[in-house]
């Protein structure tokens, strides 16, 4: 068999792959392909500290080598060795949901802000709101300890329950619970306006 008949062929075999001379084979007409909607994968993305700061949005301090985004879940989780991660003045962000485990403090500057799906911290775990403001819009634990002074933590959604079981300590913030959401702080040890 020629070059040139080998080619001819292939070509021929791939005719039938687009399904011209298949066409009329039964198990064919009643093949149909759909189109999907867009999809978004949720990625997991670990803080890692390697950064030149603290702050949230330096790609650098995140495994993915990205700042997260809105479909992402986050871990902080640097054991040990405690860190403070900061959301500073101009940072809007938001993502899927962020779980904090070790001894890390999660702290939102005045003009930053959070807004998370669902939020886990851990017990030795610290969530700092000092003028900033962060959104939860499902039901989340915060097991370590909330401060605020000043800025705003709002539960969004009907049937959400935010509960804080650490100590907790609000000095002219404000707290919201939005559309249905509950928010609990049993340990509440100081409110002032």
């Amino acid at each position: 068999m020629s070059a040139l008949h080998k080619r001819q062929k292939s070509r021929q075999r791939t005719k039938k792959l687009t399904g011209r001379v298949f066409a009329d084979h039964p198990l064919h007409r009643c093949l149909r392909i759909e189109a999907l909607e867009q999809r978004q994968m949720l990625s997991t993305v670990a803080w890692t500290g390697g950064g030149n700061d603290s702050n949230w949005d330096d790609a650098q301090n995140w495994n993915t080598g990205s700042v997260p985004g809105a479909g992402d879940d986050v871990v902080i989780d640097t054991g040990s060795s405690a860190a403070t991660v900061n959301i500073q003045f101009g940072d809007n962000e938001s993502v899927n949901s962020l779980t904090l485990r070790g001894n890390d403090t999660l702290s939102i500057a005045e003009g930053g802000s959070l807004t998370v799906n669902s939020l886990t911290t851990g017990d030795s775990d610290t969530l700092s709101i000092t003028g900033g403001s962060l959104t939860v819009a499902a039901n989340s634990t915060l097991s370590g300890n909330l401060a605020m002074t000043g800025g705003s933590l709002t539960a969004s959604g009907a049937g959400i329950t935010l509960t804080v079981n650490g100590d907790t300590t609000v000095s002219d913030a404000d707290v919201y619970a939005q559309a249905g959401a509950t928010v609990t702080l049993p340990n509440l040890a100081s409110y002032t306006e």
